[in-house]
């Protein structure tokens, strides 16, 4: 699934073009772009982290080498020792 983001809004060729409400509006709306973007960036990553333990502590039940682990999840081996 591909994540969307709102887009900032277009900006001609030339930024001096726009007018003093036009620029407001277009920084404004590159804030907010930049600012979603961040916060769905960060819980993807959270999420990928979580569900990379949660494989890692079944690997280790189930007895699979730390080193397949580490490779598998991207886990450190200290990570994983640590569960």
């Amino acid at each position: 699934m591909m994540t969307k983001y709102p887009e900032p809004i277009e900006i001609p060729d030339n930024i001096g073009s726009l007018s003093k409400e036009e620029l407001s509006e277009y920084e404004e709306s590159l804030m907010v772009y930049r600012d979603l973007k961040g916060v769905i960036d960060t819980y993807f990553e959270e999420g990928k982290a979580d569900k990379a333990v949660e494989i890692a502590k079944a690997m280790k039940d189930e007895g699979e080498p730390i080193e397949k682990i580490s490779r598998y999840t991207g886990l450190s081996k200290e990570e994983i020792e640590k569960l």
